[in-house]
């Protein structure tokens, strides 16, 4: 984890700018008020991508595939009272793969779907 927070766009920005202006280093850190390490590590890497944007990060893998996805899709349109942690326990047994009820609810809100309650209604006569 870095020490300090990252650089905002304006922040390299104006270190890019300053550069063209014909800076140091040591100058534009005390301008732009970081490290000048943290200026010299802009510098070479908007020279490499020619980017000041932040480079893309990798994350945690998905648990389930597109397809995988849309059959719990299906299955939960065939049956729309079955709960996520019913379906989880389902795919579970069909795959193979271990999915916990609350990814079950994530995927089918990404495509569309929300769980709600049947609405309480009044009686139509009194009940006897």
């Amino acid at each position: 984890m870095p020490k300090k927070s990252e650089l905002s766009d304006h922040q390299r920005k104006l270190i890019m700018f300053l550069r063209k202006q014909g800076k140091n280093q040591n100058e534009i850190a005390k301008t732009v008020k970081c490290s000048r390490c943290a200026v010299q590590t802009t510098i070479k890497r908007f020279e490499e991508t020619n980017s000041h944007s932040n480079r893309k990060r990798t994350g945690r893998k998905r648990v389930t595939t597109k397809r995988e996805d849309r059959k719990l899709i299906r299955e939960s349109l065939k049956n729309r009272k079955k709960t996520s942690s019913k379906l989880a326990a389902a795919f579970t047994e069909e795959t193979g793969i271990p999915i916990s009820a609350r990814t079950v609810r994530r995927r089918l809100v990404q495509n569309g779907l929300k769980g709600c309650k049947a609405r309480k209604k009044p009686w139509l006569s009194e009940k006897k």
